[in-house]
């Protein structure tokens, strides 16, 4: 349960979730998110990734753990510090910086755009890891490997007029795409914070 795996980072931490927040939000992956402040009073941001996830989000949650530790001060997007973090069976949990409030896409000014575009280009043009155990599952080519040609057709065949001829190619599409390098992607930014990974 993931009462359990907060129950030890609240302890192993030091810190105090804030009870006066909303409900803690979810990322993408399931995890839960939630506010806290550290015993020195630092705002804090408590990512928590419970075992009942499954194996899949676990291995999420230790990959995002390593970006921390092994390469988020090499990439040009800024990050927030991880203050620490906490690997057992009942899960993983993450303790990091606030990185302040989110400021809505329309208060954006041009310049902060171009930022945003020239970080991202510069985040795609890294090269990925070299150690090979950062390589995680292929979701793309493993839907290639045996599409739901029923669903996809009654998905996009309205949209798509060269549908079965992108479903008959996709033999080679799927070599195509599984003979890429390695490259650093982004992920969405968590609520609730400004970041992105």
């Amino acid at each position: 349960m993931s009462s359990d795996i907060i129950s030890l980072a609240v302890r192993r931490f030091g810190i105090t979730i804030d009870r006066d927040d909303a409900e803690p939000a979810d990322a993408r992956s399931g995890a839960g998110l939630h506010s806290a402040r550290t015993f020195e009073g630092r705002t804090a941001f408590l990512k928590v990734t419970p075992a009942s996830l499954g194996v899949e989000a676990l291995h999420g949650a230790r990959r995002e753990l390593r970006f921390y530790t092994e390469l988020a001060a090499k990439v040009p997007l800024r990050t927030p510090p991880l203050f620490d973090s906490l690997e057992t069976e009942a899960g993983v949990a993450l303790l990091l910086a606030h990185a302040g409030d989110r400021l809505p896409a329309r208060e954006w000014t041009d310049r902060a755009w171009s930022e945003l575009g020239r970080d991202l280009a510069a985040m795609h043009a890294m090269p990925g890891p070299l150690d090979e155990s950062w390589n995680g599952p292929q979701p793309l080519l493993a839907a290639m490997a045996e599409p739901a040609t029923q669903t996809i057709t009654e998905f996009w065949g309205a949209v798509l007029p060269q549908l079965s001829q992108l479903l008959a190619a996709r033999v080679e599409l799927r070599a195509e795409l599984a003979a890429q390098p390695a490259v650093s992607c982004t992920a969405t930014v968590i609520p609730a914070t400004s970041f992105m990974i």
